[in-house]
């Protein structure tokens, strides 16, 4: 058996690591149990977490010490800390007065987007090009009383596009869905997924599948400046097993229609409305296939990648996208809990 392998910047001793990642989280989230006298962490002090096994470890975590809880009389030491858009999520945008706020017109979405990040501090990007032009038209966007990430994150649901940062300390911003992209969307950014691993069944621990409309929505509209508007619907929703459209929600006595409203000032132009209508349903109508898995821990699984599964019994196969991860260290061993979308 592999000697497993953690390690935290400046900790000599572990009692447990654990670290989170969703798809639709503001942050990867590390919480870490250590004693007093092992660690030199303070708050706001950069922290690095590798795990795996000795000769086969790599990060899973970068951010920084935003908690510390003290116990006694053991000693123990938790250590909460948040990746590198904890800067954007905690910065509220204050103009110094009201005539000096950030003001922008004709700007492409990413690039707004980098403005509004770079006021935290954050100076790292890997922002895809979103095609997308807002304040037009002799619209402004203006950015003043509101948190930078919370001014970002309306923009990329907007687009239906994804806002997060990585374990490498740079924010992204791409088209990545919470499912299984192949191209077929014809969205420009779609990423064609490839699968990063196939887990075996010896490395399946536990295993569940459900299915649900709880998310779904069927109807978009979306309210813009200067009155406009944009709406798209579909009576049937997409199931990704079966690889078609489906009725899910009543059709009697009339179709019956679960909405979704988007609105912002700074859509000025139709056929973005119409755009972002389109793809924002192309996003929230599905039927939503969920794998919950414990596996053997590797250093390796992430949010926002995919892999491949082969498990006969519940008739699941190929690639399913890591929507959720967590990785759970401690003395007794290494597992990930995953959370699976199809």
């Amino acid at each position: 058996m592999n000697k497993l392998y953690g390690s935290v910047t400046d900790t000599t001793k572990i009692e447990s690591i654990s670290v989170q990642e969703n798809h639709d989280s503001a942050t990867s989230i590390a919480t870490v149990n250590t004693y007093k006298d092992t660690t030199g962490l303070a708050l706001g002090d950069d922290i690095t977490i590798n795990l795996g096994y000795v000769g086969d470890y790599d990060r899973v975590f970068k951010g920084y010490v935003k908690k510390i809880d003290r116990a006694n009389p053991d000693g123990m030491v938790t250590i909460s800390s948040q990746d590198v858009m904890a800067r954007a999520i905690d910065y509220f945008v204050v103009s110094s007065s009201p005539d000096t706020k950030y003001t922008a017109q004709n700007i492409k979405a990413e690039d707004l987007i980098e403005d509004v990040l770079r006021m935290a501090g954050l100076t790292k990007f890997h922002l895809d090009n979103t095609y997308f032009t807002l304040a037009t038209n002799g619209s402004t966007a203006e950015v003043n009383l509101i948190g930078a990430y919370d001014y970002c994150k309306s923009i990329s649901d907007l687009l239906a596009w994804n806002l997060w940062a990585e374990d490498d300390g740079y924010i992204y911003l791409k088209n990545r869905k919470p499912f299984i992209t192949d191209g077929s969307l014809h969205q420009p950014g779609e990423i064609i997924d490839i699968s990063i691993y196939t887990i075996p069944l010896s490395e399946i621990f536990s295993i569940s599948l459900t299915s649900n409309e709880k998310d779904l929505r069927n109807r978009i509209v979306i309210y813009g400046g200067n009155g406009l508007t944009g709406e798209k619907k579909r009576a049937t929703s997409y199931d990704p097993v079966l690889g078609s459209y489906v009725h899910v929600l009543p059709t009697t006595p009339s179709q019956y229609y679960k909405a979704v409203c988007l609105s912002s000032l700074i859509i000025t132009d139709q056929n973005f409305a119409d755009d972002a209508c389109q793809y924002n349903l192309e996003l929230l109508n599905r039927v939503q296939y969920e794998l919950n898995l414990t596996v053997e821990g590797k250093d390796f699984y992430h949010a926002r990648r995919a892999v491949t599964i082969e498990y006969a019994p519940l008739g699941i196969t190929g690639l399913w996208y890591i929507f959720g991860c967590e990785h759970s260290f401690t003395k007794a061993g290494y597992l990930c809990n995953l959370t699976l979308r199809k």
